[in-house]
């Protein structure tokens, strides 16, 4: 097994202060957020004109340029030591917007697959459950023991009151069905990825 240490860090920098970096020196940086929450490793020649591309939200870096606060850096002189060290810290670091050099052992994704699938699965045995108490109360009658309740409303009240029952049943399980349909969607797309 090889064994890396993380580099030393040189400098952190904040977002305001990026002009201030020296043009001709390169390595690892690492942006974080306000909270100190790892956005992005990458690798540069020059930290420079490379942070400056990512603040202005050039590519990928749209979807987190409005969240850098800070960036760490890690001076480094060689090509193959910027590429080994990036590496190592997106295994370690896992930040939120790397999607390249993202190593998860293949045992840990099906688990986490599975796991979506058995929770999906198991809300769809909650709501066929709902759907099939909802259908056995339509058309119900009230039994001898309720009559007592409802003996100071006529027969035309108690039909619109069942009527309106029904409907709410009707609207509970439209709603169901719809659920159900994105629930079968995402099970299929999670199975067709293991």
């Amino acid at each position: 097994m090889i064994k890396i240490e993380p580099p030393h860090k040189t400098e952190t920098v904040a977002v305001n202060n990026f002009e201030g970096i020296r043009e001709n020196f390169g390595g690892v940086y690492v942006f974080k957020d306000r909270f100190n929450n790892v956005l992005y490793v990458g690798k540069t020649r020059r930290f420079k004109k490379r942070l400056s591309e990512h603040l202005r939200g050039y590519g990928r870096s749209k979807l987190f340029s409005q969240h850098i606060y800070t960036a760490d850096l890690y001076t480094l002189r060689e090509e193959y030591d910027r590429e080994i060290y990036e590496t190592y810290m997106i295994d370690r670091l896992n930040p939120k917007y790397n999607v390249d050099k993202v190593y998860r052992k293949e045992n840990e994704i099906v688990a986490d697959i599975k796991e979506k699938i058995d929770r999906l699965e198991a809300r769809q045995f909650e709501l066929v459950e709902e759907s099939d108490e909802i259908i056995e109360n339509f058309n119900r009658d009230y039994d001898e023991e309720s009559e007592d309740d409802y003996e100071c409303y006529d027969e035309d009240y108690l039909a619109l009151l069942r009527l309106g029952e029904d409907l709410r049943g009707v609207e509970r399980l439209d709603a169901i069905e719809s659920e159900m349909g994105r629930i079968r969607a995402k099970i299929n797309y999670y199975y067709g990825k293991l």
